[in-house]
């Protein structure tokens, strides 16, 4: 009797944490309730807290020793580290740790503790789909009324798009748990963001976006379901010929050669990464600390500006122009991710980086092998692609909420779950 009492008690207080990461979802990725996000977050942590220390199991382990939450450890433990070793930069990382990382990192044990299987997941993405198609309404009516008032929610919307328009359009062909109603609205809700996602006229999410479902298409075999995506696609081009050529013509220059060379923006981020390595090889191995708002000071006071002001080199030239047009802190950044983890953390930081991905990789394809794991597959094989890929040309690691979120409940299913060797 008191066990089954202990249970419905735990069950409860999952309930209510599950809740608030819901709000906390649909808040985070609206942008327009960023107050209800932090309030709603902050609620569910103390939630979380509450039924780790009083329903915890007495038998369990802290820290569950399986390969995800291992190098989820080491992840933390490393940029701690190299925040502590940098103590010119010691106020400056601790706020920027809070900052950038502390939700983010706090959001993996939530989500092992608060989603009990997939169906928890599937509430959260819809949440956070929800969430990105208010969203989405407020910038297209941005684009066809031209209301002022909205322009800020475009910021970011193209990064926040990879992941909400990619795990939303992975739920709606492959998630057969999902209802009649809810496949209707799902998509319907797609509809809504694909048009501002083309009219915003960024071409690496379009990109990234189409590798991460096509990656998930192949691995589950569906060929028809490719070519009538495929034809999908090439209706939606048809469509931008006639309706807005303009952005046809931008769209194609991704398939142009002269793109990689001539391009403004490409080029410009090649300056900005050949900066940001140079600064890397003089602390390489545990970096500068939390935060990559601190490159365009260490940029400025590395000496480096004065060699690309008197170079020939294009690249070093425009490396010149954008940090000197960006002498205020936290006015540049790497565009690129590994270098963001070299710069905050160095070598060290980046492979934990990338064994957390291989090991939320690894889970994932155990979890293919068991019932009705399929979609913890290629879902964590979709967000993968889409932090890999995005990462290329964007450097903002916070943009990746859905993706420890797979990783915090696919870990919870990992410690219950006696996988092969």
């Amino acid at each position: 009797m008191q066990r089954s009492l202990l249970a419905e008690k735990k069950w409860s207080q999952q309930q209510l944490a599950l809740n608030g990461l819901l709000l906390f979802f649909f808040a985070q990725f609206s942008s327009a309730l960023t107050a209800v996000a932090q309030i709603s977050f902050w609620g569910t942590a103390l939630i979380g807290a509450y039924v780790f220390v009083r329903v915890r199991p007495a038998h369990s382990s802290l820290v569950p020793r399986r390969p995800l939450v291992v190098s989820f450890v080491l992840l933390v433990a490393v940029l701690l580290v190299s925040w502590f070793v940098n103590p010119e930069w010691w106020s400056n990382n601790l706020a920027e740790f809070r900052k950038d990382h502390l939700r983010l990192f706090l959001l993996f044990p939530l989500a092992f503790w608060v989603c009990r299987d997939y169906s928890d997941v599937r509430r959260l993405l819809m949440a956070a789909v929800a969430g990105f198609t208010l969203r989405a309404l407020l910038v297209l009516g941005f684009y066809l009324s031209d209301w002022a008032v909205l322009e800020s929610y475009r910021k970011g919307f193209a990064l926040d798009a990879i992941y909400c328009f990619s795990a939303g359009l992975l739920l709606f062909l492959f998630d057969r748990g999902l209802s009649r109603r809810s496949r209707i609205l799902l998509g319907a809700a797609l509809a809504v963001q694909v048009v501002p996602l083309l009219l915003h006229g960024s071409r690496s999410p379009l990109l990234v976006i189409l590798l991460a479902v096509g990656l998930a298409v192949v691995a589950a075999r569906r060929w028809r379901l490719l070519l009538t995506g495929a034809l999908a696609l090439l209706i939606v081009l048809t469509g931008l010929v006639f309706s807005r050529p303009q952005l046809l013509l931008r769209y194609e220059t991704v398939l142009q050669g002269e793109t990689y060379t001539q391009d403004f923006s490409v080029v410009e981020r090649q300056g900005i990464w050949w900066v940001t390595l140079q600064l890397v090889e003089r602390q390489p191995w545990l970096g500068y600390g939390p935060g990559w708002r601190k490159l365009s000071p260490l940029a400025l006071e590395s000496g480096l500006m004065d060699e690309a002001k008197q170079h020939p080199d294009r690249v070093r030239q425009l490396a010149y122009g954008y940090f000197a047009g960006r002498a205020t802190y936290g006015k540049a950044n790497p565009h690129n991710l590994y270098l963001n983890w070299l710069l905050e953390a160095g070598f060290l930081g980046l492979f934990a980086y990338l064994g957390f991905i291989a090991s939320m990789f690894r889970a994932s394809w155990h979890a293919r092998l068991q019932p009705g794991g399929q979609m913890w597959w290629l879902l964590a094989l979709g967000l993968v692609t889409c932090q890999l890929a995005s990462g290329i040309t964007n450097g903002l690691w916070p943009a990746g909420w859905l993706l420890i979120l797979v990783a915090g409940a696919l870990a919870r299913k990992e410690n219950e779950t006696t996988y092969p060797s």
